[in-house]
């Protein structure tokens, strides 16, 4: 029996990363294909070769989908990242509240089980009382989508949950769950960052801990995407190890021990930057002075 624990052959790892890019549009890194192809050919008792030929079999889609579900493995829960919910709640809501901001629309990419999605529901309708709230929540996992459409979740998160915010969440037995007018806030779509339609005019783009996992001209293509997905003076979260600094039309902004970025209208894009940036015509204009 092979061990996930020994590298796979190089080429094997192209081989199963090429199938991952046609099946799904994924280009993710070799290490991620590496580490998670071994576990699962170490799962089934698989050799690399072996491997390879399943996925062009029969049942072929099956695995592939397995892999992907390998793939996405990762912790998450709600309210995670307590620094850039505070940014959320200490400069963007006041901000929006203070230009009688009435509709607002949030992208949540890669949004696993729908734990920050929720999250943010949650926040935005309390911190923004009477804002029309549409979040749309993409993930490539099924079954991670299967999971958050239910609105169910481990009693144990509740712990991490501010308890200004648990009347949002039912206790029912060893469960929460969200609170139906919670739920409705959040729309729940199967997509991939990098292909297919994305969302357009976003006043809040919550991308975090998804560029990781992509190579370098994915990552470019998928951060093209986030920006045109946001509206002028639009903000974008990412995961504290990414970074879009050197992004041509965001400007970063610090907020407490948090920072993200502000798209910046087109007009102010020929013009040379200053400090503080310009925010032109955009729903979050004021929110640079409090960086």
């Amino acid at each position: 029996r092979r061990s996930a624990d020994v590298p796979l052959p190089a080429d094997s790892v192209r081989a199963i990363a090429a199938r991952l890019a046609e099946h799904a549009g994924l280009e993710l890194p070799a290490w991620v294909v590496d580490a998670r192809a071994a576990a699962r050919i170490a799962q089934l008792g698989d050799t690399p070769d072996g491997y390879v030929e399943r996925l062009d079999g029969a049942r072929g889609v099956a695995e592939l989908s397995a892999l992907i579900e390998a793939v996405r493995v990762g912790e998450s829960r709600l309210f995670r990242h307590r620094a850039q919910l505070a940014a959320l709640t200490d400069a963007i809501a006041p901000a929006l509240r203070a230009r009688g901001v009435r509709a607002l629309r949030v992208w949540s990419a890669g949004c696993a089980a729908g734990e920050e999605p929720y999250t943010l529901a949650i926040v935005l309708a309390a911190a923004l009382p009477g804002c029309a709230i549409a979040i749309t929540a993409t993930d490539i996992s099924a079954e991670a989508l299967a999971q958050a459409r239910a609105a169910r979740y481990p009693r144990a998160q509740l712990a991490h949950v501010p308890p200004a915010y648990h009347d949002r969440l039912r206790v029912d037995g060893d469960d929460v769950v969200v609170d139906p007018a919670i739920a409705a806030l959040v729309r729940f779509e199967r997509a991939n960052l990098l292909d297919g339609a994305s969302p357009r005019g976003c006043d809040l783009v919550w991308c975090r801990n998804v560029l990781i996992y992509f190579t370098a001209d994915a990552r470019r293509r998928a951060i093209a995407r986030v920006v045109a997905a946001t509206a002028p003076g639009g903000c974008v979260f990412v995961g504290y190890s990414e970074s879009l600094r050197d992004v041509d039309g965001l400007e970063p902004v610090r907020a407490g021990d948090a920072t993200y970025y502000v798209r910046r209208a087109p007009e102010a894009l020929a013009r040379p930057p200053t400090t503080p940036p310009p925010i032109a015509g955009g729903a979050l204009d004021a929110i640079a002075a409090r960086g």
